[in-house]
């Protein structure tokens, strides 16, 4: 009887090992298939943000060479103004002289 009982012991131990294992196995499983899905959307939001960040610089190397357009340009004005305050003053000056001699 006691060798009955043993053997009985140790089949539902071996019964509970192997219920663990497949258990075991189980979550291993999944878990590997959450790796995987995790590593696709990770993968994805590296191509989104990837594809974000080259729009942003993009648009700012446009934002940029703009700005440096009308840098230019508000330069060119401004020579285009100092010349025209010279001729001006040169002007008066000559109009000045004129009615100095008369």
């Amino acid at each position: 009887m006691q060798w009955n009982e043993e053997k009985e012991k140790l089949k539902n131990r071996l019964r509970d090992s192997e219920r663990a294992l497949v258990m075991v196995a189980d979550q291993k499983s999944q878990l590997a298939k959450q790796k995987d899905t995790l590593a696709k959307q990770l993968a994805k939001q590296k191509d989104v943000h990837t594809k974000q960040k080259a729009e942003l610089e993009h648009k700012m190397l446009e934002e940029k060479k703009e700005m440096i357009d009308r840098q230019n340009s508000l330069a060119k004005e401004k020579a285009e103004l100092e010349k025209k305050v010279l001729e001006e003053k040169k002007d008066m000056k000559k109009m000045m002289l004129e009615e100095k001699n008369e």
